[in-house]
C-alpha cells in the first residue's frame, strides 16, 4: 500500500514530467513554422534552410549516450534539471540574436538539453505512479506532447498573422521552461532508477543485430517524421501555392493524427502482431505521400497530414520490440535508440540539398526510401503481440 507522503512525491513527478513534454514538444516542433520564416527572412536556400533542423537534432546524436552516463553517474534529477537550463538558454538566445549561424548555434544547444532532457525524464515515468498505471501515464505522455506539437505551428502563425515577431513564440518557451525548471528542482526523484549504463554496456549492445537493425529504422523513421515537418508548408507555398497560415494548421494537423494514431495503436497492438502493423502502416504512410506529392493540390492538403497517422505506430512498436529482445541494460538501449533521432538532422538536410537542385518535390521522394527501409524491419520482426505486451514496463 502506497502512503499518503508516496502519492504526494508521485504526484508531483507525474505532473512535472507531463508538463515536460508539453513544452519541449513545443520547442521541437515548431521547427517546421520557423523553418519557413527564417528561408524569407534570411533567403535561405532550401540546403541552408535544412540546418536548422540538423542543428537541433544533431544533439540527439552526441548528447543520448553521454547524457545517459552522466544521468547513471550523477543521478536523474541533476541532468535533468540541467537540460531544462540548457533548453530555456537555447530558447532565449534563439529569439535574440540576429545572424543566422548564432540562430544554428542556439538551437543546437536547445537540442543538447531536450536530448539531456529525454534521456533523463523518460525512465521516470515508470515511478511516477503504481506499475498498473504505467501505460496510462505513458499515454497521457504522448497526448501532452501531441498537444505541445500540434498547438506549436498555430501559435507561431498567429503571432505573425497578427504582425508580431515570431521570436516571442521563444520567449513563450522561456517563461514556460523556467516554471518547468522550478517544478524540477521540487520534485523527488526515487533512489533505485539507475541502471548499469557504462560505455562497456553500450558497446556490447551494439553487438545486438537486434538493436543495430532497429536503430537502423529508427533513423529512418525519424527521418520520415521530421522530413514532412521541416517541409510540408513549405513545400505547400512554393509547389501547390497554398498559404503559410493554411500551411500550419495542416502541420499541426499532421502531429494530431499522429498522436492519435498513437493512442489507438496501443489497442491495435492487442489484435494485431506488431510485424504487421509495421508492414502496413508503412505502406499505407508510403501511398499517402505519393498520393499527397503526386496528385492535386487538395490532394496534398488531405494525405500529406495523413502520413502522420500512419507513422504513429512504426517509432513505438520497433522500440518495443527492440527493448523487449534484450534480456538486460533497458536504459542502455533506449539511450542507443534515442540516438536514431539524428535521422531528424540528416534527412531533412538532405531533403533541401535535394530540393535545391531538383526541386522539393524530387527531394521529398527520399521518404520513400525510408519507407522501403522500416518495411523491412518490420519484416524482420518474429515477436508476436503476447510477446511485447509487457514491453511497455521496460521501454523507458
Amino acid at each position: 500500500m502506497t502512503s499518503p507522503s508516496d502519492e504526494k512525491t508521485q504526484k508531483s513527478l507525474k505532473l512535472t514530467l507531463f508538463f515536460t513534454f508539453f513544452v519541449f514538444a513545443m520547442l521541437t516542433n515548431v521547427i517546421g513554422a520557423v523553418t519557413n520564416i527564417l528561408i524569407k527572412e534570411f533567403s535561405l536556400t532550401l540546403g541552408e534552410a535544412g540546418l536548422i533542423s540538423l542543428s537541433f537534432f544533431a544533439a540527439y546524436g552526441l548528447a543520448s549516450l553521454p547524457g545517459g552516463l552522466l544521468s547513471h553517474k550523477y543521478g536523474c534529477k541533476k541532468i535533468y534539471a540541467s537540460g531544462v537550463l540548457l533548453m530555456t538558454a537555447g530558447a532565449l538566445f534563439f529569439g535574440l540574436v540576429g545572424t543566422f549561424s548564432m540562430l544554428l548555434l542556439m538551437s543546437f544547444i536547445a537540442g543538447i538539453g531536450v536530448t539531456l532532457i529525454q534521456v533523463s525524464a523518460n525512465p521516470l515515468i515508470l515511478y511516477s505512479g503504481p506499475k498498473k498505471d504505467y501505460p496510462g501515464n505513458l499515454n497521457i505522455v504522448h497526448s501532452l506532447f501531441g498537444l505541445g506539437s500540434f498547438l506549436a505551428p498555430l501559435v507561431i502563425m498567429q503571432l505573425v498573422a497578427k504582425d508580431i515577431s515570431w521570436r516571442y513564440f521563444y520567449f513563450l518557451i522561456v517563461a514556460l521552461s523556467a516554471l518547468l525548471f522550478l517544478s524540477v528542482t521540487k520534485i523527488k526523484v526515487p533512489k533505485d532508477t539507475k541502471d548499469t549504463f557504462t560505455v562497456k554496456s553500450i558497446l556490447d549492445h551494439f553487438k545486438s543485430i537486434s538493436v543495430i537493425s532497429s536503430f537502423i529504422a529508427l533513423f529512418f523513421y525519424v527521418g520520415i517524421e521530421m522530413g514532412i515537418a521541416v517541409w510540408l508548408i513549405t513545400y505547400l507555398e512554393t509547389i501547390r501555392n497554398i498559404d503559410p497560415k493554411t500551411g500550419a494548421c495542416l502541420l499541426s494537423l499532421f502531429w494530431l493524427l499522429l498522436a492519435a494514431g498513437r493512442l489507438i495503436g496501443g489497442h491495435l497492438l492487442k489484435k494485431h502482431t506488431p510485424k504487421s502493423l509495421v508492414t502496413t502502416f508503412s505502406i499505407l504512410g508510403a501511398l499517402c505521400l505519393a498520393l499527397g506529392l503526386y496528385g492535386s493540390a487538395t490532394a496534398s492538403m488531405i494525405f500529406l497530414p495523413l502520413v502522420g497517422f500512419f507513422c504513429s505506430v512504426l517509432f513505438p512498436t520497433i522500440y518495443s520490440v527492440a527493448i523487449e529482445n534484450e534480456k538486460s541494460g533497458h536504459s542502455v538501449v533506449s539511450g542507443i535508440l534515442f540516438t536514431a533521432a539524428t535521422g531528424g538532422a540528416i534527412i531533412p538536410y538532405i531533403i533541401g540539398i535535394a530540393g535545391d537542385t531538383y526541386g522539393l518535390t524530387a527531394g521529398l521522394n527520399i521518404l520513400f526510401v525510408s519507407f522501403l527501409i522500416v518495411f523491412l524491419k518490420g519484416l524482420s520482426i518474429r515477436r508476436t503481440h503476447a510477446d511485447i505486451e509487457d514491453a511497455g514496463a521496460d521501454a523507458i
